[in-house]
């Protein structure tokens, strides 16, 4: 199987946007002495092993956004605050935010380029609930 270069970009876009998997042939091994007893299979597992909290919910709207993004989070009985941040679907990380129990964010986005992002949030170092967020122009 040969693959463009945006063939595996758009393969990660597709398992961004609807969590399908997918695979990934790899290329034969050389033949060298001994090799194919120490390889027997590879697995490339890309789905995160952190899970989120089991809590009331984020909220990002409106989503895809154009001009900007407001973030609402939560209220917690014990308060607490919220470590927010957003990458760029190639994993970079583009933005991040501190904020308070039920507390609400506007995000400006018209410095971002337009396509898919997701986000992650930490409260008290641990991980929360993650989503994504489309940007459009």
């Amino acid at each position: 199987m040969h693959t463009t270069q945006t063939a595996t970009p758009a393969r990660n876009l597709l398992y961004l946007l609807y969590g399908e998997e997918y695979l990934i042939e790899l290329p034969p091994l050389p033949e060298e002495a001994g090799m194919e007893n120490r390889l027997q299979t590879i697995n490339v597992q890309f789905k995160s092993q952190e899970t989120a909290v089991v809590a009331p919910s984020l909220k990002v709207y409106p989503n895809p956004a154009k001009d900007g993004v407001t973030i609402a989070f939560p209220p917690l009985e014990n308060g607490g605050q919220f470590e927010w941040a957003l990458y760029h679907y190639t994993g970079k990380q583009v933005h991040t935010l501190t904020a308070q129990s039920a507390q609400t964010y506007l995000l400006d986005t018209q410095t971002f380029a337009q396509g898919l992002y997701y986000y992650r949030v930490y409260l008290k170092g641990e991980a929360y609930t993650q989503g994504k967020l489309i940007i459009v122009k």
